[in-house]
């Protein structure tokens, strides 16, 4: 009878050790809040809208719509990214485009492409950087600010974007053709004797 008493009580534990973890997880992020109703966050692969934290899982709806309760224990000892702590955040668009480009043209009009959207915060102010030398172009990065909501920060991106194709085809800045390639073939060097 000890024995099976024993068992059972060691079968139990082992039961309750995610109950207690997940509401003991759950009393600390209630306590300490690393985050609130509303609030966007990423943890793990799950991002979304946090809509309830309730003492046993924290209930997140994604953008797509789904609700997923994450485990409040799994919460707590996981990284938990907060999108929305800050009124503001940082975006960049990338822009591939070839030698032949004037670079300083470029990063002028980038800037004032950006300056120009809808959306994106004054200061601040937008920076444009020359970020890669590739062998088939070059590599501007354009990191500006504008609302941490994601529907605002998605669109406000979007807008930039559409932006700055408007603003490099009205300066005649050629922009890459995905479907065409130049292949170059080198001559072999000379034999030596």
């Amino acid at each position: 009878m000890a024995t099976g008493l024993g068992l059972t009580s060691l079968a139990l534990g082992f039961a309750l050790k995610d109950i207690l973890s997940n509401f003991v997880s759950g009393l600390l992020i209630l306590t300490l809040r690393p985050f609130k109703l509303g609030d966007q966050i990423v943890i793990g692969e799950t991002e979304g809208t946090v809509e309830r934290i309730e003492l046993r899982a924290t209930q997140i709806r994604t953008y797509d719509g789904r609700r997923v309760l994450v485990p409040n224990a799994e919460t707590f000892t996981s990284r938990v990214t907060n999108n929305t702590v800050a009124p503001v955040r940082r975006a960049k668009v990338l822009c591939h485009l070839g030698y032949e480009v004037e670079v300083a043209q470029v990063m002028a009009l980038l800037n004032a492409a950006a300056l120009e959207t809808e959306g994106v915060i004054d200061t601040p102010p937008p920076l444009v950087v020359l970020l890669e030398l590739r062998a088939d172009g070059l590599t501007f990065q354009l990191n500006f600010w504008c609302d941490s909501r994601r529907s605002d920060f998605m669109q406000t991106a979007s807008r930039v974007r559409i932006r700055v194709i408007r603003a490099l085809r009205d300066a005649a800045v050629a922009l890459p053709d995905p479907g065409t390639s130049t292949i170059r073939l080198l001559d072999d060097p000379p034999e030596q004797s």
